[in-house]
């Protein structure tokens, strides 16, 4: 699952399965949203950018809050299935 659409004059981030918002809308519920999604989907991939990739943004300031959010976003999914595995140990009669 593709997380960011990025072209030179936007740049939008999934918020769920099929609704993208503008990046200069993202609210801490859209981030909370996909962290989410990131979180429960066990068989899906999820696709971050590299900060490279946001080097065609015109706007610059926009740039750089999105390559914060995304290293926000790569540190998490990274950290998913441990998190999972804690959770798991920890609650083990919450398991499905």
């Amino acid at each position: 699952m593709i997380v960011w659409k990025i072209e030179p004059t936007e740049v939008k981030m999934r918020v769920s399965k099929d609704k993208y918002v503008d990046a200069s809308l993202i609210t801490k519920d859209h981030l909370f949203q996909l962290m989410n999604l990131m979180f429960s989907e066990d068989n899906e991939k999820f696709q971050l950018a590299n900060d490279e990739d946001f080097a065609i943004l015109k706007n610059t300031v926009l740039r750089e809050i999105v390559v914060q959010i995304n290293k926000a976003l790569k540190e998490f999914y990274d950290n998913v299935e441990n998190q999972k595995n804690t959770i798991e140990r920890k609650f083990p009669s919450l398991q499905q």
